[in-house]
């Protein structure tokens, strides 16, 4: 919780200085396999488009809030790219999925 907590106030102050980056959170991030996560995006930007990478060879094009299920067990990171309405690449975001 402590993690999450300060993830959304350091994306409200970027936002009150007018500086976005892309970000989400995992509804849980670390269990026992097989394990599923909904990810919710916490982009503060006008981002039309996002590509997901789940670090477990699967990727997932042009979802905002994305459902994935690890069927293994380990460690993966998440990438999330995110992508303005003109295809240009704004920047990502990366989490620890254990």
């Amino acid at each position: 919780m402590k993690k999450l907590f300060t993830l959304i106030l350091l994306l409200t102050v970027a936002s009150l200085v007018g500086f976005s980056q892309p970000a989400f959170v995992p509804n849980n991030g670390s269990g026992c396999a097989p394990l599923a996560i909904n990810f919710t995006n916490l982009s503060s930007f006008p981002s039309v488009y996002f590509d997901w990478d789940f670090g477990d060879g699967t990727t997932l094009n042009g979802v905002t809030n994305p459902s994935h299920t690890y069927v293994n067990g380990g460690n993966y990171t998440v990438s999330m790219y995110a992508y303005d309405g003109a295809m240009s690449y704004i920047g990502y975001y990366s989490y620890n999925i254990t």
